[in-house]
């Protein structure tokens, strides 16, 4: 229903773990009605998180203000947002604002903005659960830069906002510091990340080191690049 709306995700900047995960965005394209009051006015929403969403619409909504969005042509109800900003399109008569849910985890498990997220991939207890990473299966080849400058072949095996569990030959102890660069050739350019190491397993089928990676601080372009990864990998394996 949504999946050919979900086009990736962007940064709003954030660079630690958890202004990560709020602040990366599902672009998408969905035509919402957007009621403030007894006024109903047609919108599209733009871009949609786990803690709130951007809104395109023929007027200015005024800061602090509450409205209730609903999908076009979806069952589940609507949900009620705060207005946190909006200004003038820059290059179109609507407004652009940007809204924070206000609404109760329960109705939110129960709206539209859930039924946009399972089809990224989310689930509830990842969606609701601040703590938890959404992650996404992956073989990407890769290539690590150990601590003495050493070049090693890798393979990345998940990849989520937080982290990625690769594979390679050499283990690591816990809290290395490397750089991972992987990258999805003719798909989208070499993602470069700092991780650290927290944990590594040897595999006793394959001999190869499964290792855990948590990683550091990402400046934007590096939060927006890993997560059109994910979002890529999460529609391969939804497709």
């Amino acid at each position: 229903m949504f999946k050919n709306q979900i086009q990736g995700l962007q940064s709003a900047g954030g660079v630690t773990l958890e202004e990560r995960r709020r602040m990366i965005r599902i672009r998408c394209y969905c035509q919402v009605e957007v009621q403030q009051g007894e006024e109903k006015l047609k919108g599209v929403v733009t871009d949609l998180g786990v803690d709130g969403l951007r809104l395109k619409c023929p007027s200015k909504l005024p800061e602090g203000s509450q409205v209730s969005i609903h999908y076009n042509g979806a069952e589940a109800g609507g949900i009620r947002c705060q207005v946190i900003w909006s200004q003038p399109h820059a290059r179109y008569v609507e407004s652009v604002s940007g809204l924070r849910y206000d609404d109760s985890s329960d109705n939110l498990r129960a709206s539209w903005v859930k039924l946009v997220l399972q089809e990224l991939g989310f689930d509830e207890s990842r969606v609701y659960q601040k703590r938890k990473f959404i992650r996404a299966n992956a073989s990407i080849p890769a290539r690590v830069e150990a601590p003495d400058k050493s070049q090693l072949n890798a393979r990345v095996v998940n990849l989520g906002v937080g982290g990625a569990l690769i594979e390679l030959n050499e283990e690591f102890p816990r809290d290395t510091r490397l750089q991972l660069d992987m990258c999805l050739w003719r798909i989208l350019p070499t993602l470069s990340l700092p991780g650290l190491v927290v944990d590594s397993r040897r595999d006793s089928e394959t001999g190869l080191v499964l290792s855990g990676l948590r990683f550091g601080e990402l400046n934007p372009q590096q939060v927006e690049l890993l997560g059109k990864y994910v979002v890529y990998l999460l529609n391969q394996t939804a497709s």
